[in-house]
């Protein structure tokens, strides 16, 4: 999140102090909602999405309370299966990774046309697995792609329903193990994306928690 300096009001100037105040006093935090999403007869995940979000089979879309960003957030599994595509942009023919969080997320590292973070250990309402954030190098074109996109991955076979990722765009990838299921918590982000934008995504998937039902 940016931030005003350390500075005194002097180096603001006196006329923007009482603008910066009254601004301050008129902005007023997002609301959120508790939301729940079934993922498989016995297993809910909730989360606290902003307020006028929409929801479309148990993803979340921004609307009016991004800064300005289109967001998505979403929580998929559990994943028993997962693929890359041989090449990103030029060769979507399926490579399948091995069953862990580690071996999902050490794939992506591995990518070519990826920017792809060091993997960090992370944990999520008691789901424990690692963190990447996954980019377009900016030599790649992504519109001159195979179906104008970049891919990243699907978790099914036939079709695919691969994870695309547009010029700009940046996703986050919590992959974590929960009680024995991979299961992959996503937030993604197009290039009109602020910095609170992202702090909003990053709030979602920690405010997730898990629910077994018998």
């Amino acid at each position: 999140m940016r931030r005003l300096g350390r500075g005194s009001r002097a180096d603001l100037g006196a006329s923007s102090v009482p603008e910066i105040e009254s601004l301050v006093k008129t902005v007023k935090p997002p609301r959120f909602a508790r939301e729940a999403t079934r993922l498989t007869p016995e297993l809910v995940y909730e989360v606290s999405a902003p307020d006028m979000w929409e929801v479309y089979r148990g993803r979340y879309f921004s609307s009016s309370d991004f800064s300005g960003g289109s967001g998505i957030f979403s929580v998929t599994g559990p994943v028993t299966e997962a693929w890359l595509p041989a090449h990103p942009c030029r060769d979507r023919a399926l490579v399948p990774v091995g069953p862990t969080a580690r071996d999902l997320a050490d794939a992506l590292a591995t990518q070519p046309v990826l920017k792809v973070t060091k993997p960090k250990p992370s944990s999520i309402a008691g789901g424990r697995g690692v963190h990447v954030e996954v980019s377009i190098v900016d030599r790649v074109n992504s519109a001159a792609c195979q179906s104008g996109d970049v891919a990243l991955l699907t978790s099914r076979r036939r079709p695919p329903d691969w994870w695309e990722l547009p010029a700009g765009g940046v996703v986050t990838y919590w992959i974590l193990n929960v009680d024995g299921q991979r299961l992959i918590v996503a937030g993604a982000c197009d290039t009109t994306c602020t910095d609170a934008d992202f702090e909003a995504l990053a709030g979602m998937a920690e405010s997730v928690t898990f629910e077994h039902e018998d």
